[in-house]
């Protein structure tokens, strides 16, 4: 199993935080990687939601489906999702400080199939590029709310 963990402080209240980057349908437009975002549930967000999230990796499009496993408002959720025999988890946990709200994401990994069995020693390969990609997503969505929240990114990330 592989696994790294983020943290950034945004300066804004926690529930406009936790809001904000759980509002998985309008990911697309607040996240410069995510090319866009298709909702298979219906109803308002929480545990057993499932979308399909396109973004460019490797300058080559990769569409994913993800499902979000658990949520307590205001405090966290975990996003699960599979890809070449490989079981993704991400964990996002909200801390409020005031007019501050520190975020914690940790990001797990386990090979599934054989294969990704076998290739696991190689999997700090792309643990690299994972990390650099979700720390990209915090940084766009902490500035999208820390510049009011009405304004839309237009940010370019290398693949």
């Amino acid at each position: 199993m592989a696994r790294f963990k983020i943290t950034k402080e945004v300066q804004a209240r926690l529930d406009d935080v936790f809001e904000l980057f759980s509002d998985i349908p309008k990911t697309a437009e607040r996240v410069g990687g995510v090319e866009r975002v298709e909702v298979l549930t219906e109803g308002p967000v929480r545990a057993g939601t499932r979308w399909r999230e396109t973004r460019i990796i490797f300058k080559r499009e990769a569409t994913e489906e993800l499902e979000i496993t658990s949520l307590e408002p205001n405090k966290s959720y975990a996003v699960e999702g599979e890809s070449c025999g490989i079981r993704h988890h991400t964990e996002f946990r909200f801390t409020g400080r005031g007019d501050r709200t520190l975020v914690e994401v940790e990001f797990t990994s386990r090979p599934l199939t054989l294969w990704a069995k076998m290739t696991s020693p190689l999997a700090w390969l792309m643990m690299g590029a994972a990390k650099r990609c979700v720390d990209q997503d915090l940084e766009d969505l902490k500035a999208f709310i820390e510049a009011g929240g009405d304004n839309h990114l237009c940010v370019e990330t290398e693949s």
